[in-house]
């Protein structure tokens, strides 16, 4: 068995050679659900930040195909995106970095910590217990993915404009941002969504940091919201809301179980009366109407 594995073939040498050609050559494909193939002639495009083409597999041909972002011309170099990676990510796969101030997907994770040795431990683990985080709290951003709520200004469009608006914002995400998004993370929200958020967000500015806060420019309370983390109150303890929107009027609040339990059932399609969320470890029963437009 020792002369099968002699350390003159498989040695660390040989252990990164092979990990460089396959690391070079394992391409994931969109089209089939992210599953790998090795293509011995990917290594020859390399990664541009400015393009956002990729190889895939091709049904028709039934082979991995790529189709350029525009027309190159004889002897030019073909580029490829690699994906949207920060330059740390691209030098420790792949040996290179770009130029800088070429790669809007470039970004810094900074580890933070807090010992049981600290003095002030006790006081930080208040502290963070306050704004909803942990001594453990793990970034979930990149897990996250993003979602878009139209209101009613959208809703009132109708016909196939908010359509187009819809999509160009998916697009926008999947072609511009850095953040994880889904297919159906954009779209129109009813008006008992709207109010059943806009109470959840608003809700930061009862008592505590909230209480002081002045908001000169107008931001709404979905700004502040993770900064505060005020929820986790009984809902007596929670405040009610009314907006006055654009396009449309919504009121929110919290009741009890008992009274949500006795409020009505409507016909599918129409807005619930009572909506339940959970925030911060305690559940809500949320007495939500929206106004027709006037």
């Amino acid at each position: 068995m020792a002369n099968e594995f002699s350390f003159k073939v498989f040695n660390m040498e040989t252990f990164r050679w092979s990990f460089g050609i396959l690391f070079s050559r394992l391409v994931r494909l969109p089209s089939m659900d992210g599953k790998v193939a090795l293509v011995p002639w990917a290594d020859m495009l390399n990664h541009s930040c400015e393009v956002e083409t990729f190889l895939d597999y091709d049904k028709s041909s039934q082979g991995v195909v790529f189709t350029t972002d525009r027309a190159y011309q004889p002897g030019e170099q073909v580029f490829i995106s690699y994906g949207k990676k920060s330059n740390g990510e691209l030098l420790l796969s792949y040996g290179f970095v770009p130029k800088e101030g070429t790669n809007p997907s470039d970004s810094v994770e900074l580890p933070l910590s807090l010992k049981k040795s600290d003095k002030c431990y006790k006081e930080k683990l208040e502290a963070l217990k306050k704004h909803g985080l942990s001594a453990k709290c793990c970034s979930a951003r990149s897990k996250t993915a993003v979602r878009v709520g139209a209101t009613a200004g959208l809703r009132a469009l109708g016909g196939e404009a908010f359509d187009k608006i819809l999509q160009s914002v998916r697009e926008l995400l999947k072609s511009r941002s850095t953040l994880k998004s889904e297919a159906n993370g954009v779209k129109i929200l009813d008006g008992s969504q709207e109010g059943s958020y806009e109470w959840s967000c608003l809700r930061c500015f009862n008592g505590g940091a909230g209480a002081n806060w002045r908001n000169p420019r107008g931001f709404s309370g979905v700004t502040i919201n993770y900064l505060l983390g005020n929820l986790g109150m009984t809902y007596q303890d929670t405040v009610g809301i009314v907006d006055l929107g654009g396009g449309s009027v919504q009121m929110a609040y919290a009741i009890s179980k008992n009274a949500a339990s006795r409020a009505p059932s409507l016909p599918v399609g129409q807005d619930n009366y009572v909506n339940e969320m959970y925030l911060k470890g305690s559940k809500y029963y949320l007495y939500v109407h929206r106004y027709p437009p006037f």
